[in-house]
């Protein structure tokens, strides 16, 4: 019995000019309403360059550099995506709910998509 795994990806959407996946494009909106803290710091980068180091590198200065406390889980739990979202896992929203402060977030969307709590709080 041969296993095979789907590996279409989903369709892009566009929001306000920018091709989005369509799971991430539905948080655009929910996204909206998040309430940053005064101490958050936002990750915002381009796709594929070198977000996943800078979060690690973050959290090690953030943990005191302790190994144990810097993978206590997945990278993408401890350093969540504002707008992640796909079927099965919590979504950056849900996760951000659970993480207590001093956040560290990040995002790849421009700041015309960013929610404006960002701004307000002026988060790093």
């Amino acid at each position: 019995m041969e296993l095979v795994q789907d590996t279409s990806r989903p369709p892009l959407v566009n929001v306000k000019g920018v091709p989005l996946i369509k799971y991430f494009a539905e948080m655009v909106g929910p996204i909206q309403s998040f309430q940053a803290w005064p101490d958050d710091v936002l990750i915002s980068t381009y796709p594929k360059s070198g977000t996943t180091w800078l979060s690690e590198i973050l959290e090690m200065i953030y943990q005191g550099g302790d190994l144990g406390k810097c993978h206590r889980a997945p990278i993408y739990i401890r350093v969540p995506f504002l707008e992640f979202k796909v079927p099965g896992v919590p979504s950056g929203l849900e996760t951000l709910k659970d993480t207590p402060a001093p956040r560290l977030l990040k995002t790849h969307l421009p700041l015309g998509l960013l929610p404006q709590s960002l701004l307000d709080q002026k988060v790093k």
